[in-house]
């Protein structure tokens, strides 16, 4: 390219060379990003409501659109696209001066122009059929699984349980703080006994004779009678308590059978609401919102086909280009990203 810019002194051989070995080999690398895969049997599963196992679509004519929601990869396909478009603007640049090789030049642009606007189109179509999709989910599924589980359903079933769990441990509660009295009444009988039974032993080591003299366990200090009616007092006290605590273990007894009479309620319940989520998912109003997604579905199926046949023939209408006008093509690319460089930075230049 001469200093002065002139376009008439472009090597157009390069450029064009370069176009095709650009084009030649995106599009190749490319080729199974776009490629939609056959799949005899393709299982879409909806799992932003956790029904990771509840097959939705089966049928065999739904696969590809199944497959592709699936497997996006948009992001891919989307850098491609950008890079050949931002290419194409470089390239665009040097048309009008490039009479000979315009038709040729254009053509490509366009084609690649339009299976751009085509893959934003077909991807717009996808997200708004995914978002019809969750909406449906949303809107009627979910809210009748939140029907079932209301207050009159397992939510009530749930907070008897909660109840009947602090009831036990109230009672549990209890019978700590008897076995604590318990432990009082029985020391303070077995300590008066062992009292008892041990000073008339000490009493009779000072008796010369060693004789044993028998004495009434019954009597306290000094040989003193004491009232038995304190021991029959500790004695009732203990049975009292025995029976307090038999009281509480067969109200804890009753409290058991009704858990384990809730947790089953609980059980049927939670089956209840798998049936009903099941039903839901064939319902008339799943059946019906399914005749209607489909043959979107299939309209979206068919645009993505499209997209890709147009690829197909592009690629093959570059790999059929004869040596010579393959090698125009780089020499033109070559010189016009030239030019395109020099235009930038003369915006640059201009604008600062």
């Amino acid at each position: 390219m001469s200093e002065d810019n002139n376009l008439i002194d472009l090597d157009f051989e390069s450029v064009k060379n370069a176009i095709f070995s650009l084009m030649s080999k995106t599009i190749k690398n490319t080729k199974q990003s776009l490629l939609i895969e056959e799949q005899e049997n393709v299982d879409l599963y909806v799992t932003d409501l956790n029904l990771k196992n509840s097959l939705i679509f089966t049928q065999s004519s739904f696969k590809n659109y199944a497959h592709d929601f699936n497997n996006i990869s948009y992001s891919k396909v989307s850098s491609f696209l950008q890079l050949i478009r931002i290419n194409s603007n470089y390239i665009s640049i040097g048309f009008q001066c490039i009479a000979d090789d315009a038709k040729l030049a254009s053509s490509i642009i366009k084609k690649i122009n339009d299976i751009y606007e085509s893959s934003v189109t077909v991807t717009a179509e996808f997200d708004n059929d995914y978002s019809d999709i969750t909406n449906f989910f949303s809107n009627n599924i979910q809210n009748r699984i939140s029907e079932l589980q209301g207050s009159d359903g397992i939510e009530k079933t749930r907070a008897e349980i909660k109840k009947c769990q602090e009831k036990m441990s109230e009672d549990l509660d209890k019978i700590l703080e008897i076995n604590k009295d318990i432990g009082k009444n029985i020391s303070k009988i077995v300590v008066k006994y062992l009292k008892d039974a041990v000073m008339p032993l000490q009493a009779n080591k000072k008796m010369k004779d060693n004789s044993v003299e028998k004495r009434n366990l019954s009597r306290g200090e000094n040989g003193l009678k004491k009232d038995p009616t304190d021991d029959i007092k500790i004695i009732a006290d203990i049975g009292s308590d025995e029976v307090e605590v038999k009281k509480i273990f067969d109200d804890i007894n009753e409290n058991i059978v009704e858990l384990d009479r809730l947790y089953q309620t609980l059980a049927k319940e939670n089956a209840a609401i798998a049936m009903a989520t099941t039903i839901e998912l064939q319902s008339n109003d799943f059946n019906n919102y399914y005749k209607e997604i489909h043959p979107k579905a299939e309209d979206t199926e068919k645009a993505w086909l499209d997209v890709y046949s147009k690829y197909s023939d592009l690629k093959d209408s570059l790999l059929n280009m004869s040596e010579s006008d393959s090698n125009a093509l780089s020499k033109l690319w070559a010189d016009l990203s030239v030019y395109a460089k020099y235009v930038s930075d003369q915006m640059y230049i201009s604008n600062n």
